[in-house]
């Protein structure tokens, strides 16, 4: 699949603008607190 294929486009039925990154569903569903972040190399 090349990259241009893999661009939803803007009236996607699928497209879910209100998606959440795994940290902001944490925090909303368990209530979690981010104490400090690592980036791993």
């Amino acid at each position: 699949v090349s990259i241009e294929d893999d661009i939803p486009e803007d009236d996607d039925p699928d497209l879910d603008e209100s998606a959440l990154s795994g940290h902001e569903l944490i925090v909303r569903e368990l209530g979690a607190t981010v104490v400090e972040e690592f980036t791993n190399e």
